[in-house]
């Protein structure tokens, strides 16, 4: 089989170039050349662990002595500590960490900054991110922690334990640590400030160990405590207190939180304070939240206020099983030890409401009335609530909407790795959902004149269309219906003089002798759209090549037999 020219490659996407001597006498030689990815917002994916995580590069560690392994003298050059004091407070080394001790008298500055080895105060650069990361090895009574810049503070975590927190530098140097609360102290170590980049980084999916460029369209999580479940903003029926449990949560670095049906003969839900959030009537919308089992196997997601009165039942096992129930839009996936589960329905309120019921069997009438025993039942974690007609990957909130940008996939300038005149292209991709729009991958002029595409095309469910167009004239193209869209499905389509073809999953599906085909150099761009720009391709791709001949019907059923 001949070599391709463009591939993804496991964690980055990369062109390869054929060296032209052909793969039976001389191998091949690579050039990278990263496809331009932009994304102007952070984005979360499952790594190969089956762990939800943010996709981020991070900086070298710009701390000195974050470890505390030796006792140094703050407020000394070379040191990387400095502090700030007034009133009767003290910042020093103590029990292998730093302590910040607050007397009698309380908002008084008991502030550690961070330095450079010199002393100077330029650690972090204006309008960058940071990633803050720091142990609290005890607290004695004191009720906050905070960090200061510019005027203003923020409280963050102050619990014994590992804890992280994300920072955009301002005009102002950062007081990474304050403790103002009087006759009290506490004692950190560990500490680690390295730069973040969140934006524009491709995210590369795992489905077991198998793994997929992930694109994705915008989406916003109207639920502004996703991880903390014990928030006010989070309401019971029937439930026993929620706790955060001491099982991890999906993302493997906090807990999962207990939901546990009481012993009264009562409805038993879990929802949220809906009021404070606001869709559109007739918007499409998808509830989603990571469970897994903690005494009981099974749940129940039930549209309530806003929405028609439907249920859809889940079981927590194997795979994971879709149950009983009236909602048209639900899935079920296993990532990890974890479950998550989703349904979607039509808005007819403008305040959207979903309850979630720990169950005990798969065949649980709507918002059933029964008696738990009030010790088992589920945990939850990462609720989402978004605009749309399926579930996106999760987006975390900590206190208000997040939104996360749609997925941007394109290259151009690359006329010398694609042979206009002759050639292949071939993906190995899935649908994010069978919603009847255009989804495509094309390569093109950059005009739309010239392109060869493969789209999962509107007018019906389940329609892969092939098709290319020569000086806006069309030479070929084939529609076929008899495949799943949201299944992987291995794609190719041939162009030459005389010599289209479609191939799906090792068959031929489409075929054409005759028609015209480009003249060199031609096609010089790969986008994730119609070839003029718009990306709007929002799907799973496992892989995607560009031959620079025309393969002929055998080495295409072997390319594309799944």
């Amino acid at each position: 089989m001949a070599n391709p020219s463009l591939q993804i490659g496991n964690d980055n996407w990369a062109i390869k170039e054929d060296n032209l001597l052909g793969y039976s006498t001389a191998g091949t030689r690579f050039v990278p050349q990263p496809i331009t990815m932009t994304r102007a917002s952070a984005g979360t994916r499952v790594n190969s662990s089956g762990l939800v995580e943010t996709v981020e590069l991070l900086g070298s560690e710009l701390i000195t002595n974050g470890s505390f392994d030796t006792a140094i003298a703050i407020n000394v050059a070379g040191s990387g500590w400095k502090k700030v004091i007034a009133g009767d407070c003290t910042v020093e080394y103590a029990n292998g960490g730093v302590k910040l001790t607050q007397a009698s008298v309380g908002n008084q500055d008991c502030k550690l900054y961070a330095q450079t080895v010199g002393g100077s105060n330029n650690l972090l650069t204006v309008g960058k991110y940071y990633k803050v990361t720091y142990e609290v090895l005890s607290n004695n009574n004191s009720t906050s922690l905070k960090y200061y810049e510019g005027g203003a503070y923020a409280v963050i975590d102050h619990t014994v334990g590992t804890h992280t927190f994300y920072y955009q530098q301002g005009a102002n140097q950062l007081s990474v640590f304050w403790n103002r609360t009087a006759n009290s102290d506490i004692t950190l170590d560990n500490i680690s400030i390295k730069e973040s980049t969140k934006n524009n980084l491709a995210r590369v999916d795992y489905d077991g160990t198998a793994s997929s460029l992930l694109a994705e369209p915008q989406r916003t999580n109207l639920v502004p405590y996703s991880e903390d479940l014990t928030n006010a903003f989070y309401l019971t029926t029937g439930i026993v207190t929620v706790t955060e449990s001491t099982t991890l949560s999906p993302d493997g670095t906090s807990y999962g939180y207990t939901i546990t049906p009481t012993s009264s003969a009562t409805n038993h839900y879990f929802n949220y304070d809906y009021g404070q959030l606001t869709v559109v009537i007739g918007d499409e919308v998808t509830y989603s939240i990571f469970v897994k089992p903690n005494g009981y196997n099974f749940i129940q997601i039930a549209s309530s206020s806003g929405f028609p009165a439907k249920y859809q039942n889940f079981e927590l096992t194997g795979d994971g099983v879709i149950g009983t129930g009236d909602i048209s839009g639900k899935t079920i996936e296993k990532i990890g030890d974890w479950y998550r589960c989703s349904v979607t329905e039509t808005a007819s309120g403008v305040n959207p409401r979903f309850l979630l019921s720990p169950s005990e069997t798969a065949l649980a009438t709507r918002n059933p009335v029964y008696s738990g025993n009030g010790t088992d039942g589920v945990l939850g974690w990462g609720v989402q609530v978004e605009v749309g007609s399926y579930a996106t990957s999760y987006i975390p909130t900590d206190g208000g909407t997040v939104t996360r940008v749609q997925d941007q996939y394109s290259k151009t300038g690359i006329s010398n790795l694609i042979n206009s005149e002759e050639g292949v292209l071939f993906v190995e991709m899935a649908a994010l959902s069978d919603d009847e729009t255009n989804r495509e991958i094309t390569l093109s002029d950059g005009i739309g004149s010239n392109y060869v595409l493969i789209r999962f095309n509107s007018g019906g469910s389940n329609r892969i269309y092939t098709r290319v167009d020569v000086g806006s004239v069309v030479q070929y193209y084939d529609l076929d219906t008899s495949h799943t869209i949201t299944n992987t499905n291995k794609i190719a389509i041939r162009w030459g003089v005389s010599n289209f073809a479609t191939f799906i999953n090792g068959v031929k599906v489409g075929s054409q002798l005759s028609g015209s085909s480009f003249s060199a150099d031609t096609l010089n761009e790969l986008n994730f759209d119609n070839g003029t720009g718009g990306s709007n391709f929002f799907g799973k791709v496992k892989q995607l090549q560009v031959f620079k001949t025309a393969l002929t019907d055998t080495e295409l059923e072997t390319l594309t037999t799944i």
